[in-house]
Formats: C-alpha cells, structure tokens, sequence
C-alpha cells in the first residue's frame, strides 16, 4: 500500500494533500500553540507557589481519616482522585 495520502481533487484525480500546506502559517500556528502552553504553565507555576500552603492544608484535612492506613491513602492519591479529575476534565 502506498505510504503517502492521496486525495481526490474535484477532477476526480487523486491529489497529495501535503502539497497544499502553507509552512509559513504552520509554524506561526505551532508558536502561537506554545506560547499558550508556556503562559498556561507559568500561570499553574505562580498559583501553586501563592497557594501552597492552603492546598496543602485542604489535602490534610480531606486525607485525615486515612492517616490510620497509608495503603488505602495510597490508593486513593495514585488511583482514584487522578481518575476523578481526569473524567471530570473530559466531561468538561
């Protein structure tokens, strides 16, 4: 099977849609992705050295009635809180 993809232009003849990208808009659009990735990252940074202290307070009072059993614990910050914040990502 041929590696390329082969499209059908209006004619009906098959055309290679890589020989329509314009590079030059590509690339202003792969900047512009990383630049959003780099702010939202710097803006995760600054909130979690602002808030440290609160989150973590939050995250000891909620895990308190495990501190008797660091398995469960361990489930539940490995297994069940990251399940539940990534349905909930995607539901959103």
């Amino acid at each position: 099977m041929d590696e390329s993809v082969n499209l059908l232009n209006n004619e009906g003849e098959k055309t290679n849609p890589d020989s329509h990208i314009n590079y030059k808009i590509w690339i202003m659009q792969v900047l512009v992705w990383c630049l959003i990735v780099l702010l939202s990252k710097i803006i995760v940074f600054f909130f979690e050295i602002v808030y440290c202290r609160p989150v973590y307070l939050l995250g000891e009072e909620i895990l308190s009635p495990l501190n008797g059993s660091p398995q469960i614990m361990l489930v539940v910050v490995m297994v069940i809180i990251p399940v539940s914040f990534n349905t909930i990502q995607w539901w959103i």
